[in-house]
């Protein structure tokens, strides 16, 4: 059994290293600067979220949104597990009783594992539950029956959805090396047995992958940056020093992210409210769709 990959065109999350970091606007904004940013509607917005797990973003836009959206994804990741922890999932996944996806990355390089340990009917025994569609889609394409508990669905209906079926039952998560993640946070204060098993990991943009990166930004003349999580703001930074955030205008995903932006000294304009929805809401408000 050949399970089906996750996109026709994956582009495998950067780490770009944060040594020698300093801001790209100055300590204060200047009047001219607000002025050019307020009541302007945006024309194209760079976003720089990874591409597996942002399908769900993209889908949301919808065709003439995303016509506005300069999508260069600074994160890219690769398979990669621990053998110990290889070893330990193939001996007992039939003990599990759930897996959680918290989004389509996951998901894929997490089938990716069960393919090259042939755990295609032992996963079957498990309750799988997603928070999006296009992670439902992508396990349901490979034979895999998937939950998404309720549209525009947070890491806390996961688990309201999980104590209305059992209180009983280990929980497998797949997840990135050295990434962390709401939902496992969440079933550990409510001491409910949740395991993380990593399946992917983070890569280094390559040099000429930076390059083009680059091009893409000068030629796409960005006057709107989406910063989807806290990591995005350091990424954008080093990977574009050239482009002045003080002059463009700033959305937030979150209000964890706009405080983590002012507390970089850079000012929020827009702030969504923690979902792919109100990201997709929000930006098709702010670009006249």
């Amino acid at each position: 059994m050949k399970f089906r990959p996750a996109g026709s065109h994956l582009i495998p999350v950067i780490h770009l290293s944060t040594a020698g970091n300093h801001r790209c606007c100055g300590d204060s904004v200047e009047n001219e600067q607000l002025f050019i940013k307020i009541n302007r509607a945006m024309k194209t917005v760079l976003f720089t979220g990874e591409v597996l797990n942002s399908q769900a973003f993209r889908e949301l836009l919808g065709k003439e949104a995303e016509k506005h959206l300069l999508h260069i994804p600074l994160e890219r990741t690769r398979y990669h597990t621990f053998e110990e922890e290889e070893k330990l999932i193939a001996g007992s996944l039939n003990e599990y009783t759930f897996t959680i996806y918290g989004g389509l990355k996951n998901a894929h390089y997490f089938l990716k594992y069960v393919e090259q340990q042939h755990l295609e009917k032992q996963v079957l025994n498990q309750i799988h539950l997603v928070t999006d569609h296009p992670t439902r889609r992508f396990l349901e394409e490979n034979g895999i029956p998937a939950i998404l508990p309720r549209e525009r669905v947070k890491g806390i209906d996961i688990l309201e959805f999980l104590l209305r079926i059992s209180t009983q039952g280990n929980v497998l998560y797949p997840t990135t090396d050295q990434h962390t993640e709401e939902i496992p946070g969440l079933l550990n204060e409510l001491k409910m047995g949740v395991t993380e098993f990593t399946v992917c990991a983070e890569r280094s943009l390559t040099e000429e992958e930076l390059s083009g990166a680059r091009r893409e930004v000068e030629e796409g003349k960005p006057d709107g940056v989406i910063f989807h999580d806290r990591a995005s703001v350091n990424r954008v930074r080093i990977a574009f020093p050239d482009l002045e955030l003080a002059k463009v205008q700033i959305i937030s995903a979150s209000r964890g992210v706009t405080e983590f932006l002012e507390g970089e000294g850079l000012s929020v304009d827009q702030e969504a409210e923690g979902t792919w929805f109100s990201l997709a809401e929000l930006l098709k408000r702010e670009t006249g769709i």
